[in-house]
């Protein structure tokens, strides 16, 4: 049976904090199913990060599926197994209603690697080398980059090491889109990933945003499939595009899409 979710945005209100000194933005808000039962669980996330190290407002809906942030920033993720990703760009005064359906369908299997593979660039994560373009390189000691360049000049963009990145695409992306859309990433036989997000802006151009997080534990399972908690801030493995044509984005796409995880 297919489980439908409604996340109901019911509001913002300011909360008086320092003996009335300073205002703060609160986003309130409940999750509940189609039918209107509250959903308890669900990890409610926002963008504005503070350092060091990098965090961000979090909490996870109470049993009567509502939640409650301060100074969330601009964009709020809404997380859960088995759920189809949520995230949402807040607008003042302004109520929202959002239906999530189970994610079987629509998550992305990564495959393993076969024993006889192309030339690949990656760590974990390794993806097909374009044709007739040359792969521009760099690294440092804790990470290594890769790009690809467009045809009109926007950049495929990737990131492989221990903190290379970041799970979730970043909060401007989301703010100054027409129209996104989320799924989570699995590695066969693994589990959780990460976040496949990509958006498009009102002037036509694309964006795209694959954030990953692979770390084996015991009998070769993945220690970030099987102990996922949100928010996952790093990510190992990143890849992206933030300014594509139509055709660029088609062109990233076939590489980013030929992934393939080592096991």
């Amino acid at each position: 049976m297919r489980l439908k979710i409604a996340v109901v945005i019911l509001g913002f209100a300011s909360a008086n904090f320092c003996s009335g000194q300073a205002l703060a933005q609160v986003a309130r808000g409940k999750v509940v199913s189609e039918s209107g039962k509250p959903i308890e669980g669900v990890e409610v996330y926002g963008t504005k990060w503070k350092c060091c190290p990098a965090t961000v407002k979090s909490m996870t809906t109470k049993p009567d599926g509502t939640f409650s942030l301060t100074e969330s920033g601009a964009v709020l993720h809404f997380r859960r197994s088995g759920l189809e990703p949520f995230s949402l760009v807040i607008k003042r005064g302004m109520p929202h209603k959002v239906v999530l359906h189970t994610q079987q369908s629509t998550a992305w299997v990564i495959p393993a690697c076969g024993p006889q593979e192309p030339t690949r660039f990656g760590q974990t994560f390794v993806f097909l080398r374009p044709t007739g373009e040359p792969l521009a390189e760099g690294h440092d000691v804790d990470y290594t980059r890769f790009g690809v360049k467009g045809r009109h000049g926007d950049w495929l963009d990737s990131w492989f090491g221990p903190t290379a990145g970041s799970v979730d695409a970043s909060e401007e992306l989301y703010a100054k889109s027409e129209s996104f859309s989320e799924r989570f990433v699995e590695a066969s036989g693994f589990g959780l990933a990460g976040i496949d997000a990509r958006g498009t802006f009102k002037n036509g151009k694309h964006w795209r945003w694959v954030g990953l997080l692979y770390a084996q534990g015991a009998d070769g399972k993945s220690l970030a499939g099987t102990r996922w908690h949100w928010p996952q801030m790093g990510a190992t493995d990143m890849i992206r595009y933030q300014d594509a044509t139509v055709d660029e984005s088609t062109d990233f796409d076939q590489i980013i899409d030929s992934v393939c995880h080592k096991s």
